[in-house]
């Protein structure tokens, strides 16, 4: 995130429901879930708080356990 950004808005564009999870952190050792009402959103849209200069991992699975691939 630059140094303006307030919010990430994270869209997915797919032929299953998605399953949207976001993550705070410096590196994958470190990282810590996003705690918003639905940590784990389902569906096509997500929007979370940003922080400035701040690094957010997204992690995206099929709701239904349909295996993506290298989606």
């Amino acid at each position: 995130m630059d140094s303006l950004a307030t919010t990430l808005i994270i869209d997915i564009d797919a032929s299953f429901t998605p399953l949207i999870s976001t993550y705070r952190g410096s590196n994958c050792d470190l990282l810590q879930i996003n705690t918003p009402q639905n940590p784990c959103f389902q569906g096509n849209s997500a929007t979370i708080s940003a922080s400035v200069d701040q690094t957010v991992w997204i992690k995206v699975e099929a709701l239904n356990g349909i295996n993506l691939g290298d989606f």
